[in-house]
């Protein structure tokens, strides 16, 4: 870890309330770009990867106390984003399910679609990765996202999800080949519309 973020780990928790306030603006300012990304790459809709951002934040504030001496502050965000992406999930089917046990009152289901990314010129290449992403299981999804989108060593990988270096690249091996699957399943419904 680099000086500055280590400064700024010992100052999350510093007594003088000032300090405390300058390190959560510098962590917030440094990691909020790469946590709304990392939502989004876990295929999240950019209409609720900034409520996710904002969240993942929250949830740091309060658990930094709690939290042991910070050794890496990026991978304890990173963890933290995951499991908010994983609970956004969770929500999202229940929503879901209760929206198909309960009709509407004007009888419309709300179009899902994904909103337009600035920074990706084709809209049905990017609907068809965020689709790809979200129908994958989490734990597959989760290791591609941080290996192939985030460039994180599965070393590193393997230290924010708590799990083996080996279970890293068995679960990359199968994330590249659901990835393939969802992908081609994607293109046979969208030929035969």
């Amino acid at each position: 870890m680099d000086a500055a973020l280590k400064d700024t780990a010992a100052s999350l928790v510093s007594e003088d309330s000032a300090e405390r306030n300058r390190a959560w603006r510098q962590l917030y300012d440094a990691h909020f770009a790469s946590v709304y990304r990392l939502a989004c790459r876990n295929g999240v809709l950019a209409a609720d990867a900034e409520e996710i951002a904002q969240k993942v934040f929250c949830i740091a504030h309060r658990k930094v106390s709690s939290a042991m001496e910070l050794k890496n502050v990026s991978g304890w965000i990173y963890g933290i984003t995951l499991r908010v992406v994983s609970q956004h999930y969770r929500w999202q089917r229940v929503r879901r399910l209760k929206s198909w046990m309960l009709p509407h009152g004007d009888g419309v289901i709300p179009n899902p679609e994904p909103l337009p990314d600035a920074t990706v010129n084709n809209a049905d290449l990017r609907a068809q990765v965020n689709w790809v992403l979200s129908v994958m299981s989490p734990k597959l999804r989760e290791v591609l996202v941080l290996v192939e989108m985030e460039d994180m060593r599965p070393q590193d990988v393997a230290e924010v999800l708590g799990i083996p270096s080996n279970t890293v690249r068995s679960r990359r091996r199968l994330a590249h080949e659901e990835f393939q699957r969802r992908w081609q399943q994607y293109s046979e419904v969208r030929r035969d519309d």
